[in-house]
């Protein structure tokens, strides 16, 4: 797998990645509306923060990462569930303090504590999750 930061021709690539990667989490279709709605916006605004990666030449998942913030690990769904997540994880790990993801998402709450994360604080919209410097993995 290579990476590679996102430029501007990968942002309908990118786009498609973030919407898959959040409607999941969002309940009410008219809150499902607005984030496609204003997906564009927030994209051309902050596409320089994401990562693609890669299989061979093919994108097949994103990754944001922002000051030491693991925000977003996604595979395209043809690619999950194949440990490729895990080998993405550890390739940028050292550069990795904190992952936040949504409150509602426990499989990836699951995946993050299996690769050595440990709850540091829950609210009703997200879970942040630290590095268990104890018990590295």
């Amino acid at each position: 797998m290579r990476y590679k930061k996102v430029n501007k021709k990968d942002l309908p690539f990118l786009t498609e990645c973030l919407i898959h990667a959040t409607l999941p989490f969002i309940e009410s279709d008219r809150e499902k509306l607005k984030v496609i709605a204003s997906m564009n916006d927030y994209v051309s605004r902050n596409y320089d923060e994401y990562t693609i990666i890669y299989n061979f030449l093919k994108p097949i998942g994103i990754y944001h990462l922002k000051n030491k913030e693991l925000s977003l690990l996604y595979m395209l769904k043809e690619y999950q569930n194949k440990g490729l997540e895990a080998k993405v994880l550890n390739k940028i790990k050292d550069n990795i303090s904190t992952v936040k993801i949504s409150s509602k998402d426990s499989k990836s709450r699951k995946f993050y504590q299996e690769h050595g994360f440990i709850k540091d604080k829950i609210t009703k919209e997200e879970v942040i999750l630290r590095k268990d410097e104890d018990n590295e993995n």
